[in-house]
């Protein structure tokens, strides 16, 4: 179970795994003299062949336990670094470190393990069935909403929440950093409390699937006649900090000219000219005709489209930062935020924060920090 508290400590681990090699080599000496020993009595009592058999083909089964023992020595400093860094501690640390078995779990066997792609619809009234089975009730002016589940890396179906409290007629839906003692927007100001963190991670992911060559060319064709695009980069969302409980910040994103895009997009299609006169009027002439036109009409939607299809994958990436919580009663939730870069008319960035509390494209709710 996810949920259950583990304990070791680190170095006591690590000073295992040593002693363990020394074994291990102790071991594999001995077994080299015994095999030698082996095949020497082999040679003298069954003659030639027997002692080449015995080099070439014969092989101790103690040698299975040096492998399986170098194995067990690898696993447990894993295990020791694990502990460390779920307590955010240092290997060598005797200290005990207590945590979840979620915690040590991740660090364990560490996945690229995506939020987006672990997103389930709920059947209507599940989420409220397995968020708030007994229909406990909040202050006025504070709740959760919520929709759907994420997949847990441990298995376990959560229901995503997003908190909000009204304060002097203002909504939050998250804090931008906590005094001790101060009430928590996720807690409902002190309405819902107990809650403990199992698991969390902070990255950057795709939200949205890369789309094809065919699917950019045509989405850049959309996207040069929209103007200066505003959508952000991988590279430009990785320069968000995010830091639990706090409200995102940009490290350094480099403003974006104003004056035009980046890339700058493709001479537009300008529309030509019929290639042949009308029939009742055979000498009329049109300026910058041409019979090709018709093909280079074609060859310029091409080019746009693909001068644009650089431009098209913009805004498919986001900040994250997903939680996964328990309290004492037992019930789980998870606080899934995300973090969209964009760029102004002037070329600076913002960032904008949702809870995300569904499959669907529109199960987000706009994060307000409380200051």
């Amino acid at each position: 179970m996810s949920d259950v508290r583990c304990s070791a400590r680190p170095g006591d681990l690590l000073a295992y795994s040593h002693e363990m090699c020394d074994v291990i080599w102790q071991l594999r000496r001995d077994l080299v003299a015994f095999d030698v020993a082996i095949e020497d009595f082999l040679s003298v009592s069954g003659g030639p062949f027997v002692g080449w058999f015995a080099r070439h083909c014969y092989r101790d089964p103690m040698w299975d336990a040096c492998v399986e023992l170098d194995d067990l020595s690898s696993w447990v400093s894993h295990v020791a670094r694990a502990f460390a860094m779920a307590d955010a501690g240092t290997i060598e640390s005797t200290e005990i470190v207590a945590t979840t078995t979620l915690s040590v779990g991740a660090w364990l066997d560490p996945v690229e393990w995506n939020p987006a792609k672990h997103l389930q619809r709920g059947e209507p009234g599940a989420w409220l069935r397995a968020f708030n089975p007994t229909c406990r009730g909040y202050r006025e002016g504070a709740g959760y909403q919520g929709s759907g589940f994420i997949e847990g890396p441990d298995g376990r179906r959560y229901p995503l929440v997003a908190p909000f409290v009204t304060r002097d007629g203002k909504e939050y839906q998250a804090d931008d950093g906590l005094s001790p003692g101060e009430a928590s927007v996720l807690e409902l100001d002190g309405s819902d409390p107990g809650w403990t963190t199992l698991w969390e991670k902070v990255g950057v992911e795709r939200f949205r699937e890369d789309p094809s060559t065919w699917e950019k060319v045509w989405m850049g064709v959309g996207s040069t006649v929209g103007g200066r695009p505003n959508g952000s980069a991988e590279g430009d969302v990785e320069k968000l900090v995010l830091q639990p409980g706090m409200a995102p910040y940009f490290g350094s994103v480099p403003d974006r000219p104003p004056e035009e895009p980046t890339p700058p997009p493709p001479p537009y299609m300008e529309p030509k000219a019929p290639d042949y006169a009308p029939p009742g009027q055979p000498d009329t002439m049109y300026p910058g005709n041409n019979a090709p036109s018709a093909a280079g009409s074609g060859a310029a939607v091409v080019i746009e489209g693909l001068g644009g299809a650089l431009m098209s994958d913009l805004g498919s990436f986001d900040a994250y930062d997903v939680a996964f919580q328990q309290n004492a009663a037992g019930e789980i939730r998870a606080l899934y935020k995300r973090v969209y870069v964009g760029f102004d008319d002037a070329g600076k960035p913002y960032a904008d924060s949702v809870w995300v509390t569904g499959a669907e494209k529109n199960d987000h709710v706009l994060i307000n920090y409380a200051p």
